[in-house]
């Protein structure tokens, strides 16, 4: 899903150095780390070291909504 998201920002918005944060710096972010989240109550904040539940893992649904520009 993330380099779909990269793919439709580099050819359909023209960003032509669009990526990920995850990959570096020295690009326009379109997609970026997840750093602090919510469970139940508690606000949990990750670190370089400690970034477990960041990513969805398994199957979900992804539900897409088009974009008219």
């Amino acid at each position: 899903m993330q380099m779909a998201i990269i793919e439709a920002a580099r050819n359909l918005l023209n960003i032509k150095n669009a990526s990920t944060s995850e990959f570096g710096n020295n690009c326009t972010p379109v997609v970026g780390l997840l750093e602090e989240w919510q469970k139940g109550k508690k606000r949990i904040q990750g670190s370089e070291k400690n970034l477990g539940g960041t990513m969805r893992l398994g199957l979900y649904d992804a539900v897409l909504k088009k974009i008219i520009l």
